[in-house]
């Protein structure tokens, strides 16, 4: 059995229609330390192109990490064309 299965329904808050063949895929980081990977993952790809709601992104997953689980915000290698930590050798060494 698919452990993918519709537990969520998308509304948008201002009530305009939803396409009806999106997908969509629901994470809660409140309580999902893998979650907030992911969540800092995407931000770290949308950093070149959308800065702002990256950096937004990073906060919001921050405020649920405590001090000993906090990670350092991914940056984009123009070298290899992939995101890394700010102490990877790519990124020090290109």
């Amino acid at each position: 059995m698919s452990k993918l299965f519709q537990k969520y329904n998308v509304t948008k808050n201002d009530g305009s229609p939803v396409d009806p063949n999106a997908q969509y895929f629901v994470l809660r980081v409140d309580t999902d330390s893998v979650a907030r990977k992911a969540v800092l993952r995407y931000s770290s790809y949308i950093s070149r192109t959308d800065p702002e709601f990256a950096e937004e992104l990073y906060q919001w997953v921050m405020q649920y990490e405590n001090e000993e689980q906090r990670y350092p915000p991914l940056i984009w290698c123009d070298f290899c064309q992939t995101s890394h930590s700010p102490d990877c050798s790519c990124v020090r060494n290109p």
